[in-house]
Formats: C-alpha cells, structure tokens, sequence
C-alpha cells in the first residue's frame, strides 16, 4: 500500500462500471486532491486489473468473490418506484422491470465499500471519504477532510415528507478514524457480511447503518447535498450519478 497522505478516497468497482471509475479518477487528479486512492477491484480478470495499474497510481485491492454478472436479484420496488424510475408497474414493459433486476455482483460491489472502509481504519488514515464509483469531482474538496469538530462520520442527509434520512445517501460516506467509528463500522461490516447471504440484499447497507447507529456513540455530522448532486448544479463540489443522471450528457464532465 502506498501511503502518502492521512486522508483516504475509496470507491468499489466491477468492470462494467469501469469507464465511470476513470472519469471519476480523472475528476480527482484534475482538482489535485490530497488523499490516497483505494479501488476496490470486484471480479476483475488480470489483464483487466493491469489496464487499471497502467493508467493509475494509486492502491488497488484484487476482490473475486467469483459472483454471476446475470441480472437476477430484485432491488426493492418502492425505493425504484419513489427515488429512483418513478415507475408505473401497472403498466411495466419488459424494458422497465429490467431495470429493477440487479447481478449478485453489482450488489456484493456496492457493499463491499465497508471492507474497504474497515481496511483503511485499521492502517489509521485520519479521514476516510468512501464514495460510489459514479461520482464526478467538479471543485477541490481537500477541506472535507478538515474534521475540525472531530466527527466519526458525516453523512448527505434526504428529507422526504418531512422526515429526514440520515442514511439513504450511503454513497457518500466522509469517516473520521476513531474508536467509535472502527466499532461502528465493524459492526456494520458483520451486519452485511456475516449474517447469512444480506450482502446480496439491495438495501442491507442503509439498514445496517440505520440499526447500528440506534445503539451507537456515534458522533453523526452531516454534509450539504453539494457534495453528492445529481441535478449538476454549477456550484456543486461533486456529481452524483446517482439513478439515470448517470447517463446524462453533462455527465461526462
């Protein structure tokens, strides 16, 4: 592992979404953010590894779990319907259901953000900022990692009908290295990973947090919506890619 600094940028990738992992890693080196870069690399052949290692500097963790790429497991309806697609299933084409179908590798994918998370707590980065692998970098963000009102984690909060979520943007996930944090997200790692197959659920991970914050000591900060946006404001710091946004042209930077 190549450490150079005491912060820590993380996101977790398959091959099909490695074209969004260069653009974001792109954003990054173009903004010159001061942080170590960890991909977490999930069922990439050799050669596809190497054509990463070639372009980029920075730590890659090899992860093959050897999982289907077939597209079989059900995301959860309401959450499509209402964040999401806004689908109408009464009136559902083929096209559409399809789009509520998931691989058991994507799914492992989007999880395995928190054994990288826990990885990078153990070798004692002071700030960790773990985000999803479709994410543009439009602004510097060396400040997030200032913590000065030592934080164990900072969230992008949703409100919806009044009540606010403080785990349903997990894609952005900024961590101070604490004991309370490497408690918690240990935790949040047995949740999802050591309890069966709920790695393979699509919204395992904003339960766990959800939960295990309930009985946590967990100091909870949050970040403005800025920093994870999905309508590409200019002021923004950072794009989301969050849902179809992810196919927009500006998208492309």
């Amino acid at each position: 592992m190549k450490i150079t600094s005491t912060n820590a940028i993380t996101c977790s990738t398959d091959y099909n979404y490695v074209n969004f992992l260069y653009k974001l890693l792109d954003s990054i080196e173009e903004h010159n953010i001061h942080a170590d870069i960890y991909v977490r690399l999930v069922d990439f052949t050799e050669e596809q590894s190497n054509e990463v290692a070639s372009r980029y500097n920075i730590n890659l963790i090899n992860d093959n779990p050897k999982l289907s790429s077939r597209r079989d497991v059900l995301k959860d309806v309401s959450h499509a319907m209402h964040y999401t697609y806004g689908l109408d299933l009464l009136n559902t084409g083929r096209k559409n259901i399809k789009k509520l179908l998931y691989s058991k590798r994507s799914v492992y994918t989007c999880h395995s953000r928190f054994k990288t998370i826990n990885k990078l707590l153990e070798q004692r980065y002071k700030n960790i900022l773990s985000l999803d692998v479709d994410t543009l970098v439009k602004k510097n963000i060396d400040h997030l990692f200032d913590n000065k009102e030592k934080y164990d984690l900072r969230t992008v909060t949703i409100i919806e009908e009044g009540i606010e979520y403080y785990f349903h943007n997990e894609g952005l996930l900024l961590i101070g290295n604490s004991n309370e944090s490497r408690n918690f997200f240990g935790k949040i790692e047995d949740y999802i990973f050591n309890n069966g197959e709920r790695y393979l659920e699509w919204n395992v991970d904003s339960e766990a947090l959800e939960n295990v914050y309930k009985d946590s000591n967990l100091s909870l900060g949050f970040i403005d919506k800025l920093y994870k946006d999905t309508e590409f404001s200019e002021e923004a710091y950072m794009w989301s890619g969050d849902t179809n946004s992810k196919y927009d042209k500006r998208f492309d930077g």
